[in-house]
């Protein structure tokens, strides 16, 4: 005798019908996050696999010839200092250098924007939009702290260099950092979202280089850098080692795996983040006082 459920019974298809939709979302949410991961490391590389191939293999065209490109810079300002002093005080060089970084931050933006409408976020199941609004929210605290002490030591540098208009716009930035983050402590009420990084992330970028403390922005904003990192040193490991670095990359999540609550990687990333700018304040300012014994 048997005492289960016939092969055809409705218990059983529900049960198999609901476990392929569970693994149906599984899949639907690893995608999405692995669109946006892709999206960083290798811009056009989600478009290349999932969407508009043409848009991919030239986003992808356009990322070889810009990083080949500074290699070739790097090696023949090394080799021949002519070539780096004229490249950084010809002025027509600059303007085109920074319309084509501004240019190129941009299309990075309408990608990553692509990408995640390529994941279907929507379709997503409820637990999995639950997961990605909370990484949103841990994202827009850490991002808009450490943009904020970046701003405070660019609106300084801007006031030391005599660009006073530079200097009132990094305070307007500032302010508006402050009331976000007064406003977004935890638990948040509203997420910055890719728009605001961006955005955000280009007009630092451009107030480094209108200031010419490009090199001193890793030092500025150290969290950003050391997220794109761990994720490029997370896939490299796999493609050559076949192991893991990190638990889950970007390193917020790894930091999540290991049981840090989100707060405490935000107020931590936060401290990094003041004590990193004090100190590439504190070089810049070495910097100039060296400056001025030379010339002196």
């Amino acid at each position: 005798m048997s005492f289960g459920p016939p092969a055809s019974s409705p218990g059983l298809l529900d049960g198999r019908s609901r476990s392929t939709t569970d693994r149906a979302a599984r899949v639907r949410f690893r995608r999405a996050m692995a669109l946006m991961v892709m999206t960083l490391v290798l811009p056009g590389s989600a478009q290349l696999v999932y969407g508009n191939r043409r848009v991919g293999l030239v986003a992808l065209r356009i990322w070889v010839v810009l990083v080949a490109g500074t290699l070739f810079s790097v090696v023949l300002g090394a080799l021949w200092h002519g070539f780096a002093f004229w490249f950084v005080s010809d002025l027509l060089v600059l303007g085109l250098l920074r319309a084509a970084l501004m240019l190129l931050a941009v299309g990075w933006a309408v990608l990553f924007m692509d990408a995640w409408r390529i994941g279907q976020p929507l379709t997503l199941a409820q637990k999995h939009r639950r997961y990605v609004v909370g990484v949103n929210g841990l994202l827009s605290l850490s991002v808009a702290g450490t943009l904020l002490f970046g701003f405070i030591a660019l609106t300084v540098v801007s006031f030391a260099l005599g660009r006073f208009h530079l200097a009132t716009f990094g305070g307007v930035v500032v302010g508006a950092l402050l009331a976000f983050l007064w406003f977004n402590i935890y638990p948040a009420r509203f997420f910055m979202g890719d728009t605001g990084a961006m955005s955000l992330g280009i007009t630092m970028g451009v107030i480094a280089m209108l200031t010419n403390t490009t090199l001193f922005l890793p030092l500025f904003v150290p969290i950003l850098v050391i997220e794109s990192l761990s994720v490029i040193i997370q896939m490299v490991s796999k493609k050559v080692r076949g192991k893991k670095v990190f638990l889950s990359a970007p390193l917020h999540h790894h930091f999540e795996a290991i049981g840090w609550p989100e707060t405490k990687i935000t107020m931590r990333f936060w401290i990094i983040s003041a004590m990193s700018s004090a100190f590439g304040l504190a070089l810049f300012f070495l910097h100039r006082y060296l400056l001025l014994l030379h010339s002196g």
